[in-house]
């Protein structure tokens, strides 16, 4: 097993390297199995360095996911079976706050009147910050089925810009926290009242009476924001 890390960088160095043993010619290309970013598998699809295996496993058949077909607008249907599912949860402290908002409105409006009790770990630290900005992105700027499901169309990105400035002021009344683990420790030690923790996360601390008083608000608050690890197959592989 070899690690590439995290997120689109660690699923690039996985695409470089399939793609220059593509061009090289190679007969045998030294990966059997990668585990990449959702983004990345409908790249590798397009580029052809893919297997269409996932008929091939036993437990292929009881694949219901949409992202295992449709991949950010690209038919991955067959080449992809779902690891698991990175959803982000509004986690919040039942001991310093009654409930939590129960919308992005609500949200500015709460951190507004409550500056720095708010904390993601924004875009650079960790898959729920990128979940928590995507999903502002489809309540201000386009919506989740149009930038989900469909071919990414860059003209959309017009409507952008105030969404930006108006996340750009809601920062200013939030705590950047350090990463995703990072969020929930905040929050069990009372630094925090409320944060965007991964979903499986938040149900860990839940279930494992570390925090009982920690909560999620519902895993579809932010949406998924494309953050979904899925087990690829890499076609030619050497030991296949």
């Amino acid at each position: 097993m070899v690690g590439t890390g995290p997120g689109d960088a660690g699923s690039n160095k996985i695409i470089e390297k399939l793609s220059a043993q593509q061009q090289s010619g190679a007969k045998t290309w030294d990966i059997d199995v990668a585990v990449v970013h959702q983004k990345a598998g409908g790249e590798l699809v397009e580029k052809g360095l893919l297997e269409k295996y996932r008929q091939q496993i036993k437990t292929g058949s009881m694949v219901t996911a949409d992202n295992a077909k449709n991949a950010l607008g690209v038919n991955v249907d067959g080449y992809v079976m779902p690891m698991f599912l990175s959803q982000t949860a509004i986690a919040w402290n039942s001991e310093t706050m009654k409930a939590p908002p129960a919308s992005y409105d609500e949200l500015v409006e709460w951190a507004a009147k409550h500056p720095q009790a708010f904390g993601y770990n924004g875009i650079k630290n960790g898959m729920s910050g990128v979940s928590f900005v995507v999903g502002w992105i489809y309540a201000y700027g386009t919506d989740a089925q149009r930038l989900s499901a469909l071919p990414y169309d860059k003209s959309v990105e017009k409507n952008w810009s105030q969404a930006f400035e108006k996340l750009k002021a809601f920062n200013k009344n939030v705590t950047f926290t350090p990463g995703n683990a990072g969020t929930l420790d905040m929050l069990t030690r009372g630094e925090i009242a409320m944060g965007a923790g991964l979903g499986r996360y938040v149900l860990h601390l839940e279930r494992s009476g570390q925090a009982a008083a920690v909560h999620q608000a519902g895993l579809t608050f932010t949406g998924n924001a494309g953050a979904a690890d899925v087990l690829r197959y890499a076609g030619q592989s050497g030991t296949a």
